[in-house]
């Protein structure tokens, strides 16, 4: 119990932190909190958050890893997944990022995603988007979505 009721202050400060933009803070708390073995049921989230933060920092790289890391703890966290979305379409990565949108809903439901599903809708009628492997899987995924 008493784990718990410190797990909960040290992500409330970590967010408050975040929220204060104390980056370089927030971002201690919060590894501090990865390296506490009594939380890794729970560690999906501290990299979750780091992962925007470093986001938010431009800190791509870093970004890509820890919502790497989240999804191997957390399969279907859509927002780790459109964080890394982000992620590689900010470091140019574009195939990369059409890769994780594809695989990522090949297995669960699209929520935070349905902006971005309208947004590649746009990018492939514009010509954009012209991989015929890549338009062929979104397409599929619009077809589910009743987006066709």
């Amino acid at each position: 119990m008493q784990n718990n009721i410190e797990l909960k202050k040290e992500f409330r400060r970590g967010t408050r932190l975040r929220d204060q933009r104390k980056y370089s803070e927030a971002i201690t708390c919060f590894n501090e909190l990865v390296r506490n073995p009594s939380f890794s049921d729970e560690s999906y989230k501290f990299h979750l958050v780091l992962g925007g933060i470093y986001n938010e920092l431009k800190m791509y790289e870093k970004a890509l890893r820890s919502f790497t890391i989240c999804l191997s703890k957390k399969t279907n966290c859509e927002l780790a997944s459109l964080g890394k979305y982000i992620a590689f379409v900010k470091l140019e990565q574009y195939d990369n990022a059409l890769k994780e949108v594809i695989n990522f809903l090949k297995y669960y439901p699209a929520n935070l995603y349905l902006d971005t599903l309208e947004e590649l809708k746009v990018e492939i009628k514009e010509g954009h988007i012209n991989n015929p492997e890549f338009i062929k899987s979104i397409q599929v995924i619009f077809l589910k979505y009743n987006m066709a």
